[in-house]
């Protein structure tokens, strides 16, 4: 699989739903990595958090949810929280509130609960799982 237009570009597929939909994240020309959604027809969509120095999507159910972490800064001043997107829908954070800046959202199921990993105060990587509302 590679980048429409783009087939030079280092690409990574991380999840895929029963459908066969893609979602994974790839490094452009200027270093920057982007998340990606390719559906199982060949369309091809970028995922970019508005605002986020990088986007990774890892996750993808059969509704086109989407799961990932993305970066806000660099270096030591970097943090990380995690990101639910839908087609036609905003980029929604999520964030433990015992992790908040160093949260990952790598998976979520059909009913859209997810799960993932964030640090805590003590420097612990504590796993979680959540429920919508």
């Amino acid at each position: 699989m590679t980048v429409p237009g783009h087939a030079g570009l280092s690409l990574t597929a991380a999840g895929i739903s029963n459908a066969g939909d893609v979602s994974g994240f790839y490094t452009d020309a200027n270093g920057v990595t982007h998340g990606f959604l390719r559906l199982r027809s060949g369309r091809f969509s970028t995922l970019s958090v508005p605002g986020a120095s990088a986007t990774q999507a890892l996750g993808v159910n059969d509704r086109d949810e989407v799961v990932g972490v993305y970066t806000v800064g660099s270096g030591a001043a970097a943090t990380m929280h995690g990101f639910t997107w839908q087609p036609g829908r905003a980029f929604q954070t999520v964030d433990d509130p015992h992790g908040a800046g160093t949260t990952t959202v790598n998976g979520v199921n059909d009913h859209g609960q997810l799960v993932g990993f964030y640090t805590d105060a003590a420097g612990n990587t504590d796993g979680f799982l959540a429920s919508p509302r």
